[in-house]
């Protein structure tokens, strides 16, 4: 068998490039399944926790994910944490509310091959939680970044609604994007974004971005 590191490697080279190309919940449920034995024969090895963590959240399951990233860092022996490398940030928010680590994980899985529909189920779950009833959702949050995380949740789904071209799941997550006032999140950060510009000549965004920029 491969030493503990290098088959931790291995799976985070088949989460990166898998071989259709997409990464799906049953592709990193597969990769999740094969480093468990390695957690449980190493369990003073902290590589095999952070790629498990990491195929974990790819199949949705993002609270596993994060306990299996504090589990890594009780037999972490690096000098400070985070670690360094790709999932630095993963690994800071572990420590952090469950709500702060959901944001963060959707980032990371961005940046794999997920599929917008993994990474929409996620988003909205977050939502949810910053802006829905359940104020333990958002406990141990300053009210300033629970208003970032509403405001930029909503701005990263239009984008994956996008790549779906929903367009009626892009107007109503532009809408709330933009409700949230965010000052580093003006209309002209929607028109001029990539993934979200295609509408600009469409009558209702249009009327949207004159009614913000009005107020």
């Amino acid at each position: 068998p491969l030493p503990p590191a290098v088959a931790a490697v291995r799976g985070w080279l088949q989460l990166a490039a898998p071989p259709d190309g997409d990464l799906s919940p049953a592709h990193a449920a597969a990769v999740a399944q094969q480093l468990a034995p390695l957690v449980e024969q190493h369990p003073d090895e902290f590589t095999p926790y952070l790629v498990r963590a990491v195929a974990v959240a790819a199949t949705g399951n993002w609270d596993a994910a994060r306990r299996d990233l504090l589990d890594g860092k009780k037999v972490y022996r690096g000098r400070g944490w985070p670690p360094p490398g790709g999932a630095w940030s993963l690994c800071r928010d572990a420590v952090k509310t469950p709500t702060q680590f959901l944001d963060t994980a959707v980032d990371l899985l961005w940046n794999f091959p997920t599929s917008s529909d993994t990474r929409i189920k996620l988003g909205d779950e977050l939502l949810r939680r910053v802006g829905g009833s359940d104020d333990a959702a958002r406990k141990g949050i300053p009210d300033d970044e629970v208003k970032a995380l509403v405001g930029w949740g909503h701005f990263r789904q239009a984008k994956f609604h996008a790549e779906k071209d929903n367009r009626a799941a892009v107007l109503t997550h532009v809408r709330a994007a933009l409700a949230a006032r965010l000052p580093d999140l003006p209309v002209d950060k929607v028109r001029t974004d990539g993934s979200l510009k295609a509408w600009n000549d469409d009558a209702e965004f249009q009327k949207l971005y004159a009614e913000v920029e009005k107020k």
